[in-house]
């Protein structure tokens, strides 16, 4: 199994274990995951590991870079005395920000380090008249920049700071934040399910629940495969999620094609069922197709669909085997069960035949 690349000792359990004092940071990260989503990106989200939300850029594990995030929401704008100088525990707020990262063994891996706060920054810039959503290292004063990564070099006994800290303020709002992502899902699922209809509600309580309970976690989990299922909401659950609360535009020819394969391979209600069921769950991870091991997937048996039409005349079912012997032995594996492996043919057979 490939290995995690950010197995380490969590920084700290308490954030873990009362996830819910930190209600706003839950729901940006939400907010942040679905406009990624929107732009038909891969990704995967940690809550509460090494940082209050790190973002994967992909779910590919030798791929995978990563962006780690401390959301604030201060009473006040952050200056330089409460970024580098005011100490709270020992630490300042960008000593901490910068020692989740510097000397880890992750550290080539992450991207950017962001400060996000609800209340901005009163820092000095080489260009006063801009007003900026992301401001960097570079952006900032001249003199002010050395007086951060100086205070940074001496506080963390480091060399170098990075030039990929950033001081972000956040598109969502604290005020209603919660009615402000209910909203964005129903944007998202508009702009890619056009004509489609959806409880935006239930699938913003499926999510924010599930980064809950993957945000309690505090177990530290050596492999990659591990941690992407057990700590974090990825691109693929996702979609899934959606989908279970979305009413897809085909929806209904979808299932009156699959009813009618069924019938035509002979099947009784218990077959139907069970094969129905993989079905289902396999367009549920086909649509969107964020996923790199389902579009492995995707392509492989469209291809062996392509392939092989009219090799059998009208009969579909020797169709199916045939088609089912011509898919690739890892994705065969992927699938695990025949059934499944018949479910997905079908499934694309359908979908494809409609496009």
């Amino acid at each position: 199994m490939a290995k995690n690349p950010l197995f380490g000792s969590q920084r700290e359990s308490a954030g873990s274990e009362t996830w819910e004092k930190y209600h706003y940071q839950y729901h940006w990260a939400l907010f942040t995951i679905i406009s990624l989503y929107i732009e038909d990106k891969e990704f995967a989200v940690f809550m509460e590991l090494h940082e209050d939300v790190v973002l994967s850029d992909s779910l590919d594990q030798n791929e995978a870079k990563f962006d780690f995030n401390q959301v604030k929401t201060s009473d006040g704008a952050f200056t330089e005395h409460a970024l580098v100088i005011k100490k709270k525990s020992g630490k300042t707020v960008l000593g901490k920000l910068l020692g989740n990262v510097a000397n880890k063994t992750y550290a080539d891996k992450v991207k950017s380090i962001n400060l996000v706060a609800t209340n901005s920054f009163s820092l000095d810039l080489k260009d006063p008249d801009v007003n900026l959503e992301k401001i960097t290292l570079n952006d900032l004063e001249d003199g002010l920049k050395k007086r951060i990564t100086e205070a940074l070099k001496t506080e963390l006994s480091i060399t170098e700071v990075p030039e990929t800290i950033s001081f972000v303020i956040p598109e969502l709002q604290e005020k209603g934040f919660q009615n402000t992502v209910i909203g964005k899902i129903s944007q998202m699922v508009a702009e890619k399910y056009p004509g489609s209809y959806c409880d935006a509600t239930q699938i913003y309580r499926l999510l924010i629940d599930e980064l809950g309970r993957k945000g309690m976690i505090t177990t530290d989990y050596i492999e990659w495969e591990d941690v992407l299922k057990k700590k974090s909401l990825t691109s693929a659950s996702l979609t899934i999620a959606v989908n279970t609360y979305t009413n897809l535009k085909d929806d209904d020819q979808t299932n009156s094609a699959f009813s009618e394969i069924c019938e035509e391979l002979g099947l009784k209600t218990l077959s139907k069922t069970g094969l129905r069921k993989s079905f289902n769950r396999y367009k549920l991870q086909k649509i969107g197709a964020r996923d790199t091991r389902q579009i492995d997937i995707s392509r492989n048996i469209i291809s062996a669909i392509k392939s092989n039409i009219g090799s059998a005349g009208d009969d579909f079912k020797t169709f199916l085997d045939i088609v089912a012997s011509s898919v690739d032995v890892k994705i065969k594996e992927m699938l695990n069960t025949e059934l499944d492996l018949h479910a997905a043919i079908i499934c694309e057979y359908i979908i494809n035949s409609h496009e």
